[in-house]
């Protein structure tokens, strides 16, 4: 892992002060994503203990269950765009375009190979509405500035019919089994943001975020409100870690 020479800049933030607002979580992501862009993809392989991998694998095997074939799939907060390569390789008859608020993932993404890419907030995507056949999410509705306003987005560009799969963590309905796993999600995280960036809110982030957010049932009802069916919902660590298959219903 490496030092970024942003880190003097989220030092200066306040996470909890941030997050307590929608200009301030748009403000605190930003600038986390372009502090962490070089160790992301290794941070993610360690703290998830190899499975996010496995994770993204299995989003993009519900899309071709559920019907996904061809056109056009819109990938939220695209990162270095991971799970663009997996949605190539699995389904290569469809076009995938990304989109991250962060432009350092952009950046990375762009040194992968994947150039059609936009900085845009998920409350406002530059994309016309019902142009999308799919919409991948991983690790993205949780650190929308408002969540509700980002499904409602997703809900515009998608075509009728048209499928959204997200990955994300969530709060474990278990009361014991929740605060050992945000336990383990500060300290762990607390320590690697530490070592690899010099500032313990670099990934210490996923648990203060994680302590704001929902459970995954929580999540599905506001799928529903959204106007989205859930098709399908996976749980994974007791419920910690889930994916949603939901498809637009109008």
């Amino acid at each position: 892992m490496i030092r970024s020479n942003d880190s003097g800049q989220l030092r200066s933030l306040d996470l909890e002060q941030d997050l307590a607002t929608p200009a301030g979580r748009r403000r605190y992501v930003r600038t986390l994503f372009d502090t962490v862009e070089r160790s992301y993809d290794g941070f993610t392989r360690l703290f998830s203990v190899g499975m996010d991998g496995v994770w993204k694998k299995r989003m993009v095997r519900l899309l071709a269950e559920h019907g996904l074939l061809r056109g056009l799939v819109l990938d939220l907060a695209t990162g270095t765009g991971d799970l663009i390569d997996r949605l190539e390789i699995r389904i290569p008859t469809v076009e995938v375009v990304g989109v991250d608020l962060s432009r350092g993932m952009l950046r990375r993404a762009s040194r992968r190979g994947w150039r059609r890419n936009a900085a845009a907030d998920m409350t406002a995507l530059p994309c016309a509405s019902g142009s999308m056949a799919a919409i991948t999410a991983g690790y993205a509705f949780r650190n929308a500035p408002d969540t509700a306003a980002a499904l409602t987005e997703a809900q515009r560009v998608l075509a009728p019919r048209g499928l959204l799969v997200t990955l994300d963590f969530y709060l474990p309905d278990s009361p014991a089994w929740r605060r050992m796993f945000l336990s383990y999600l500060r300290v762990t995280g607390q320590l690697i943001g530490r070592i690899a960036h010099g500032v313990p809110e670099a990934y210490g982030y996923i648990a203060a975020s994680l302590e704001r957010w929902m459970t995954a049932d929580d999540f599905s009802a506001s799928l529903e409100r959204s106007g989205f069916q859930v098709e399908d919902t996976l749980l994974r660590l007791g419920g910690g870690i889930a994916i949603h298959l939901a498809r637009k219903q109008r």
